[in-house]
């Protein structure tokens, strides 16, 4: 795993999107891979709310005032300072609900084998580049005796490893309320679990099945199943932590 350290020079590029106030970070950034190499101009994303950072993984070159003065990926400095041997990358979140836990995996320049299964299927990155991961969802469908599915009719989703939530179209939504007893916040814009809805879906512990493929129906799939745990999540504001499912 790496870590990313920076002096940061930030400039305000006017990427606003209220409340959150979006800045580059542009200066030196250092990686610590047993390399301990420096590069000048390297590009970091802030998103200033919550000082979440964020470290693109795409090989592509970003511009921001003219195409003229590309800024050149850290994939790709990478490469061209023969660190690593090509500019593809390997990302598996890990499972923290798991005993021991399975923490996060991210290569550089290849991928862990040991994450690899055998059932997988191979899908080709999407022709917009800024929305290239994306898949076909084709069904959701839990565990539970006699239940009905979540979702029966594909669409095509974004994989975006910065957002927690799920976000499906209206009518899953509201089969995930029918079948759990989620209710919508709208001050929080959170489904928050109130103390008996969490106790019964932790009683019931129902696994979710993701169909994914490369279209939103038939072809090659592979189903990815998780437990209830994997959705068990807790928002904290201040002192105050409250559990709730992440679906919007």
């Amino acid at each position: 795993m790496a870590s990313i350290l920076s002096n940061w020079a930030l400039e305000d590029r006017g990427f606003r999107t209220s409340p959150i106030k979006l800045l580059r970070a542009l200066r030196r950034t250092t990686v610590s891979l047993t390399l301990g190499t420096d590069f000048n101009d390297a590009l970091l994303i802030l998103i200033c709310s919550v000082w979440l950072g964020s470290l693109g993984l795409s090989p592509l070159p970003i511009n921001f005032t003219s195409y003229d003065s590309p800024i050149s990926s850290l994939l790709t400095r990478l490469r061209n300072s023969s660190y690593i041997p090509s500019t593809s990358w390997g990302y598996t979140a890990g499972a923290v609900y798991e005993e021991p836990p399975i923490f996060g995996s991210l290569t550089f320049g290849g991928y862990d084998a040991e994450r690899i299964q055998a059932s997988g299927i191979s899908l080709p990155f999407w022709a917009d580049q800024s929305r290239d991961l994306l898949v076909g969802l084709q069904s959701i469908t839990y565990d539970t005796l006699g239940s009905a599915p979540l979702m029966t009719n594909g669409i095509y989703a974004f994989i975006d490893s910065m957002v927690a939530p799920m976000w499906l179209p209206l009518e899953v939504c509201q089969a995930f309320e029918r079948a759990f007893g989620l209710v919508w916040n709208e001050t929080s814009e959170l489904y928050i679990l109130n103390t008996t809805t969490h106790a019964n879906l932790r009683a019931q512990n129902p696994s979710f099945s993701l169909t994914l493929g490369s279209g939103t129906s038939g072809g090659n799939t592979t189903a990815i199943t998780l437990p209830y745990a994997a959705f068990d999540l807790n928002m904290t504001v201040g002192y105050t932590t409250e559990p709730y499912f992440p679906l919007k």
